[in-house]
């Protein structure tokens, strides 16, 4: 581990300088890859990991022709999450109003215990009592089962066309359920130019396009997509800004009552290891969270890697794509079926693991089946091949 120093440097400090060069520091010894890759045996070898339930993953790699050997003993470049740090946070705001929404709180180390705390305001500035909960994801009960719909897209409209800075336009529609929102727009059917709200999925969607030009014809359409990755798109529309669109004004009635909050819930999706968060009150608010991970350490490190990190980013570091077939894709065409047989995360997304044995194998590229073909037959129930 490099290191540079910044002070005078004098004869007699080169002694020290070297001895401290030399020295790794009590953190380095703790999160080195030797160190916890023989802690890993302790567990999941041998006598000791049949008494835990586990199983005994070094048996099993020196019986196959093909172990993967740079990372046989290398088990913290896949699993754990490494380095010294500080506690880590994220805060996610929300820039509308909504009665109910749904935080996606991806990336999450399932054996962590997070602190979370959830403020409330309505359109007054009335604020709600803050909600603060401990959670660990691996312990969130609650699933909810993926209805393999897309979201209805309903209600599209140009709610507003003026001059701020830029000309700019405003578009709103609904879904019948929590989604996600992506516009994408531009002079013509091809689009592209590109705006997304993502991480919060809600029924009420608004989405601002900045920087358009007066006396233009825009094209747009709209991508929706649930918390089950089920997506669904709009077809094109039209936005003329010859002439401006005034937004619609309510008249407000001020009161001092601060939101009442009607539902805060974790949960999953079956078959994943994600958790959302799901908020009701019993009028639009916006939200500010706010979610605090401990920097303590134990066995594993500073805890694992989410799925997708351990099975997609951490292969592409040394095997990088472009000959190999796509991965972080769900698939959702006709003739196309994932069989059981080769794993898949997060409501059937592909990763190098759905095709290849991680650890290795008795074929060529560690292969789950016995040839190319038979992978791709596996999966494309309708030719060519």
């Amino acid at each position: 581990m490099g290191r540079r120093i910044f002070f005078p440097i004098g004869l007699h400090t080169l002694p020290l300088i070297i001895l401290f060069l030399l020295i790794p520091l009590p953190w380095e010894r703790i999160l080195s890859s030797d160190s916890i890759d023989d802690t890993c045996r302790n567990c999941h070898a041998g006598e000791k990991a049949k008494e835990l339930g586990l199983v005994d993953i070094y048996s099993r790699i020196e019986t196959f022709r093909y172990p993967h050997q740079p990372v046989e003993d290398k088990c913290a470049f896949c699993h754990i999450k490494r380095g010294f740090r500080r506690d880590r946070k994220w805060e996610i705001t929300t820039t509308e109003g909504y009665k109910e929404f749904v935080f996606s709180l991806v990336g999450l180390s399932g054996n962590r215990k997070y602190s979370m705390e959830l403020r409330l305001n309505d359109i007054y500035g009335n604020e709600a009592s803050p909600v603060r909960v401990q959670f660990t994801p691996t312990e969130v009960d609650l699933s909810v089962k993926n209805d393999n719909k897309g979201p209805v897209i309903r209600n599209v409209k140009t709610e507003e066309i003026r001059q701020a800075i830029f000309l700019e336009a405003v578009i709103g529609w609904s879904t019948d359920e929590p989604s996600s929102a992506v516009v994408e727009y531009g002079t013509t059917e091809k689009y592209g130019e590109r705006v997304s709200k993502e991480e919060v999925f809600s029924k009420r969607h608004r989405i601002r396009l900045t920087g358009l030009k007066a006396g233009q014809t825009y094209h747009y359409r709209i991508t929706s997509r649930d918390i089950f990755g089920n997506t669904s798109v709009s077809e094109d529309f039209i936005i003329d800004t010859s002439e401006p669109v005034r937004a619609s004004r309510r008249t407000r009635i001020i009161d001092r009552i601060p939101p009442e909050i009607r539902e805060v819930n974790l949960f999953k999706v079956n078959g994943t290891d994600d958790v959302y968060l799901l908020v009701r009150a019993d009028e639009p608010v916006k939200a500010h969270l706010t979610i605090h991970e401990p920097s303590e350490m134990d066995y594993h490190g500073f805890g694992f890697l989410p799925t997708r990190v351990s099975t997609i980013n951490v292969c592409i570091k040394c095997h990088p794509q472009g000959i190999s077939h796509p991965v972080g894709i769900r698939s959702r065409k006709a003739g196309i079926r994932v069989p059981p047989n080769l794993p898949t995360i997060e409501g059937g997304m592909l990763t190098c693991v759905t095709c290849h044995n991680p650890h290795g194998g008795n074929r060529r590229y560690f292969t789950r089946l016995e040839s190319a073909k038979e992978l791709c037959v596996a999966c494309h129930k309708e030719g060519p091949f």
